[in-house]
């Protein structure tokens, strides 16, 4: 990337601090638009961890030896089941 030098009189340095200004407010929009997209997800990513998760937790269990705890350990997960 390459720069180009702007001679340091007073117009100079305002026109940096306005160039500096421009590259904020794209990375402020960016960050917006990021923003909305990840509390788009919202909650589905707990359900899709639950979902991968709760079909072989019993086997998970056993694997290490361990009982079957006598009430569920996970709820039922909203994602539907293929």
């Amino acid at each position: 990337m390459s720069t180009q030098q702007v001679p340091l009189t007073y117009e100079g340095v305002l026109e940096m601090f306005r160039k500096t200004d421009r590259k904020f407010e794209a990375v402020a929009r960016q960050m917006k638009r990021t923003d909305k997209r990840i509390s788009d997800l919202g909650g589905r990513i707990g359900d899709i961890v639950v979902s991968m998760a709760k079909g072989n937790i019993a086997a998970k269990f056993r694997a290490f030896g361990l009982q079957r705890p006598r009430r569920p350990l996970l709820r039922k997960s909203k994602i539907p089941q293929q």
